[in-house]
């Protein structure tokens, strides 16, 4: 069983956790069963949006040590605007994608990712 982490941006839309929830199971459909997902709302903290470059991402929005404790067993992330800088992925030995919701995964630090 895949366990997938789902950091939805309130801030953002309202229903993001709703928008996540009705997303997978229209792509996955009777699989989605298959899958553990923890969905967490992804909170203020020190990165609040900025076309700076900071620990390799830019454009983020959250707070790392909430996102650390969240995906410390997942295998799977997928966020809008989270922060994953290489101390977020180093949180979890597991992590294997990181899936990104918006157009520029800028807020991922690629070379630490590959």
């Amino acid at each position: 069983m895949t366990k997938i982490l789902v950091l939805y941006d309130t801030w953002m839309m309202a229903d993001a956790e709703d928008m996540w929830r009705v997303s997978f199971h229209e792509a996955i459909g009777d699989e989605l069963s298959d899958h553990e997902f923890v969905y967490v709302e992804n909170t203020a903290g020190s990165y609040k949006w900025s076309t700076d470059v900071a620990d390799g991402v830019k454009e983020a929005y959250g707070n790392p040590d909430v996102i650390k404790k969240a995906i410390h067993t997942c295998e799977v992330v997928v966020s809008g605007y989270a922060p994953f800088t290489s101390e977020v992925m180093e949180a979890s030995p597991s992590l294997r994608v990181i899936g990104i919701s918006r157009g520029g995964p800028v807020n991922v630090d690629q070379g630490a990712a590959t």
